[in-house]
C-alpha cells in the first residue's frame, strides 16, 4: 500500500493511547496522527489531523461520552471511519454504536493484527460485521420489534381502562401502595384492591407486581406522556 492508513485515538487511559501509538508506528501502512483523551478534545484532534480512521473509546469520562459524540463526528468529517473501542462486551452498547453511525466495534483486549486489520478493512471498505456482532445486531433488533408490539398491545389495553382504573394504574406504576392511593382518594382500601383486581382483569396480567414491572421495562406512560405533549 503506497498510501498510510492516518488513525487517530481518543481515550480517556492515556497509557492506552500511547501503547496503540507505538504499536501502530510499527506498520508500515499504519501512520498514528495524534490522541485525544476525552469527548471535548476529540473534534479539535479531528480538525488539526484529519485522520482516515479513528478509534474512538465508547466509555471516557462519562457512561457515553464516546457514543454522544458519533454524530458530531459524522457531521463534521463524514469521511472519518469510526471504530469504537470497549473494555466491555455489552450487547446494548454494541448495539447503540452502530446505531449511532459507528462503522465498525473492537473490544480493547483484542490483540493488536486483529485492531490492524480491522482498520485496514473499514479503510478499504471490504469489512463485514464478524459474525457474533452481527448476531447480536439481529438479536437486539428483533428485541426492539417485540418491544414495539408489546408496547403498542399494552397501549391499547390501557385505553380501554376507565378513568378511575387508568389513575390507579398510573399510580401505581409510579411507586404508590394501594394503602397510600386509598389515603389520597378518602376511599376504602378495599376499594382500591376491588379496582386493581378490575384492572388486571382487563390487562389480562395475574399480578400487579408482573404488570407494573412490565410496564416499566417498556416506559408505558412515558411514552403515553409523550403522545400527549
Amino acid at each position: 500500500m503506497d498510501k498510510k492508513i492516518k488513525v487517530a485515538i481518543c481515550d480517556d487511559a492515556k497509557f492506552l493511547c500511547n501503547g496503540f501509538r507505538e504499536q501502530f508506528a510499527e506498520f508500515p501502512d499504519i501512520e498514528p496522527v495524534g490522541a485525544a483523551y476525552c469527548a471535548a478534545d476529540c473534534l479539535d484532534l479531528l480538525e488539526l489531523t484529519s485522520p482516515d480512521v479513528l478509534l474512538l473509546d465508547i466509555r471516557m469520562e462519562t457512561e457515553t461520552a464516546g457514543l454522544d459524540i458519533i454524530g458530531d463526528i459524522k457531521d463534521n468529517f463524514p469521511h472519518i471511519k469510526v471504530i469504537m473501542l470497549t473494555s466491555f462486551d455489552d450487547d446494548d452498547y454494541i448495539f447503540a454504536a452502530f446505531a449511532n453511525g459507528a462503522d465498525d466495534y473492537c473490544e480493547k483486549t483484542t490483540p493488536i493484527d486483529g485492531i490492524v486489520d480491522t482498520i485496514k478493512k473499514v479503510y478499504n471498505n471490504t469489512g463485514s460485521l464478524r459474525p457474533e456482532i452481527a448476531q447480536k445486531l439481529v438479536q437486539r433488533t428483533q428485541e426492539v420489534q417485540r418491544n414495539q408490539l408489546s408496547l403498542l398491545y399494552l397501549y391499547n389495553k390501557i385505553s380501554q381502562l376507565s378513568t378511575g382504573e387508568y389513575e390507579l394504574l398510573r399510580e401505581m406504576y409510579y411507586g404508590n401502595s394501594y394503602k397510600k392511593i386509598a389515603a389520597d382518594k378518602y376511599i376504602e382500601i378495599d376499594s382500591v384492591r376491588k379496582m386493581a383486581k378490575r384492572v388486571l382483569k382487563r390487562m389480562e396480567a395475574s399480578s400487579m407486581n408482573e404488570l407494573v414491572a412490565q410496564l416499566r421495562e417498556l416506559k408505558i406512560f412515558e411514552f403515553i406522556d409523550h403522545l400527549d405533549e
